[in-house]
């Protein structure tokens, strides 16, 4: 079956939601394995794990799951939370068929070129193979290697710093401690190390978090890319694979427990003998479920990706012309000086569905699938087709050029991954904005402590 023909029947797949008859009736979620199927079948004939791992490949495969899980919660009436309610979607206005099928049209246009050239990523892998980059597998970890570890972030494995200024308000110590497990396993990338980085990288991130399941999942995909480019594993291996979805699973419920007997005002944990008997109750059908479709954020990619861009299709005036997307280049500005300021997409969207919740500060996360639709509507396929040809490139151009040395670019141009799989998410484009400047802040401190290493202990 030739590489075009897969596509079209991609293509055709993504309008199935369309379809209404006898057989399936209410039950999209068939439809969607279908096309996730049909997907599955262009990018896994090589099981290239450079193609598996990228960005685009996670996009989709994040949003189709979701989707689906989403879907399939909804049929079931499962998802029963504050904020997480069928209600938003369980009226005659909400046509879930239309909104589903241009979701599959969107996704289709968002891989399309990266579907198209899959055969480069090929390439790269036998251009690795052939040592074209003359990769050193195994450097020596020397003490000049280690004074790149970044010291002046450890305080902040301890501190929770609450910044408020005029333009960000937030916590910003999950940045630091980001930064400083990505470069412990750059740093310490010989293969025995490696492993034992990432656990370590982990667990820190585990008792500092406690519970933010996203940096977590954010952290095991950057090492996975490493690991694959580090030790040229470029063959996706089954048993390793099935392997690391468990642990995955693993750690989010137990970060997600540790959530629950987490005490914020105490800043200590409740009875840890409470831990065991959570864990094993989680293993109900019912609220593993619930696990699943909250925890992964389901709830809200489907409910209010599907609301908002029902509201749009009803109400042509929400269209916002891009502004929202502006509005990350626009955020240093006071909106005092500069009433013009473009709203973000999560206070549009909440003020338009819960305006009560929204004067109480509070707002929902749209994904940015929905915020594309919201933005340019039908032309939303055009604008999402190009931000596909742009991210395959920059994707490219990364692997390309890639070459595992210790040094702190690499760790910086890591550490952007976590804000931009956020924004897909549903954080808003400032986050990606408000993460950069953090980044650029602990880049220039790590490199001035770097010089004055070198400087003062090395020379």
């Amino acid at each position: 079956m030739s590489k075009n023909f897969k596509i079209t029947l991609f293509f055709i797949g993504s309008l199935l939601p369309l379809i209404d008859n006898n057989l399936f009736i209410e039950k999209t979620y068939i439809y969607l394995i279908i096309n996730l199927i049909l997907y599955l079948s262009c990018v896994l004939k090589k099981y290239n794990t450079l193609i598996l791992l990228s960005p685009l490949n996670f996009i989709y495969l994040y949003c189709q799951i979701s989707l689906i899980i989403g879907d399939y919660a909804f049929f079931n009436d499962l998802v029963k939370h504050a904020n997480l309610t069928n209600d938003l979607l369980n009226n005659n206005h909400v046509n879930r068929r239309l909104v589903l099928a241009l979701y599959q049209l969107l996704l289709f246009f968002l891989t399309f070129y990266f579907l198209l050239n899959l055969n480069v990523y090929d390439k790269i892998v036998q251009l690795k193979l052939n040592n074209q980059f003359n990769f050193n597998l195994n450097p020596k970890v020397n003490f000049k290697n280690k004074t790149l570890i970044p010291f002046f972030c450890i305080p902040f494995l301890f501190l929770s710093y609450y910044l408020n200024t005029p333009f960000y308000s937030g916590y910003i110590s999950h940045y630091f401690v980001l930064y400083f497990v990505l470069s412990i396993i750059v740093i310490f990338r010989k293969k025995p190390y490696f492993v034992i980085s990432v656990f370590i990288g982990i667990l820190i991130m585990i008792f500092t978090f406690y519970g933010d399941r996203r940096e977590i999942i954010y952290f095991l995909y950057v090492s996975m890319i490493l690991y694959v480019l580090f030790f040229h594993e470029y063959k996706l291996n089954i048993f390793k694979s099935t392997i690391l979805f468990f642990i995955t699973i693993l750690l989010i419920l137990t970060t997600t427990i540790l959530r629950v007997l987490y005490d914020p005002e105490s800043g200590n944990m409740k009875n840890l003998n409470e831990f065991s008997e959570l864990f094993i109750n989680y293993f109900n059908i019912e609220l593993f479920t619930y696990f699943i479709v909250v925890n992964f954020d389901i709830a809200n990619f489907y409910i209010h990706g599907l609301n908002s861009i029902n509201s749009v299709l009803n109400d042509f005036s929400l269209v916002s012309y891009g502004s929202t997307l502006l509005k990350g280049l626009l955020i240093f500005l006071p909106r005092s000086y500069f009433p013009f300021k473009p709203e973000s997409m999560l206070t549009l969207y909440t003020s338009y569905v819960d305006p009560i919740n929204r004067d109480l500060g509070n707002s929902y996360p749209i994904n940015f699938i929905a915020e594309l639709f919201w933005n340019f509507h039908i032309f939303s396929l055009l604008v999402i087709f190009f931000l596909g040809y742009l991210f395959h490139k920059i994707t490219i151009k990364f692997l390309f050029n890639f070459k595992p040395q210790i040094n702190k670019s690499l760790i910086f141009k890591l550490s952007f991954i976590g804000p931009f799989l956020s924004y897909i998410r549903g954080a808003g484009i400032e986050y990606i904005i408000y993460s950069a400047f953090i980044f650029f802040i602990i880049y220039f401190f790590h490199t001035l402590q770097d010089k004055v290493i070198k400087k003062f202990l090395l020379t």
